[in-house]
């Protein structure tokens, strides 16, 4: 059976792009567009996963000792997150809960659930706060379940990831992952929920390189 890796490519739905006018520019890269807002609401938000962000990545739930500089994306900690390459071949394979990569990802951008449920969204970057004033999106979905009414929200969702990143880091997967043992799927194994988990992946490992450039996958 032929077997293909997935590019870190936006995932397409048939949705026009947005109008390019006010493009944000990243990094010195070419600019981005800017992200848009889901026309309905997600159906459900994602909820935080104690012992992943606060323990496993050394993340403290207060943020303390973070900030946010322009050009860059989300936030930088004083101390890198410690995401090992094993964690990354974990989550791209699908051997982690979704809710793992969702919160991954809202840590890193800066969203934090405070006690009563609702988003602290201080130190998320303007473009996403103006895109999720409720919070954070969810970014896998619920497998199985792709009516456009549940589904559509994850897919702008993932569509906006990718557009944050320049386009001269869209392809940091294969290089990343090849070195620790992951050369693609075979075609007939291809679900959203994994095409999704890579996209998330490509992006976690663009905010490493912007923000630790020393960092290994180790």
């Amino acid at each position: 059976m032929r077997e293909a890796f997935i590019p870190a490519a936006p995932i397409t739905c048939g949705l026009p792009f947005q109008s390019t006018n006010g493009l944000r520019k990243l990094s010195g890269d070419r600019a981005s567009p800017p992200l848009r807002p889901a026309r309905r609401p997600a159906p459900a938000r994602i909820v935080a996963v104690e012992g992943w962000a606060t323990t496993r990545l050394k993340v403290l739930p207060s943020l303390e000792g973070v900030k946010r500089t322009e050009g860059l994306p989300g936030i930088h900690f004083d101390e890198p997150p410690q995401i090992t390459g094993q964690d990354l071949l974990a989550i791209i394979r699908g051997d982690t809960p979704d809710a793992w990569v969702n919160e991954i990802l809202r840590t890193f951008l800066g969203w934090k659930q405070m006690e009563n449920g609702e988003w602290n969204d201080d130190e998320v970057q303007p473009m996403w706060k103006k895109a999720y004033k409720r919070g954070p999106p969810d970014f896998i979905g619920k497998k199985g379940d792709y009516t456009p009414e549940m589904d559509r929200p994850v897919k702008i969702a993932v569509q906006n990831l990718s557009r944050s990143i320049p386009s001269d880091y869209k392809q940091l997967l294969k290089p990343t992952m090849k070195p620790l043992g992951f050369s693609g799927w075979k075609v007939a194994d291809l679900t959203p929920n994994l095409t999704r988990r890579a996209q998330a992946v490509n992006w976690i490992i663009y905010w490493y390189k912007m923000h630790y450039q020393e960092y290994t996958w180790s």
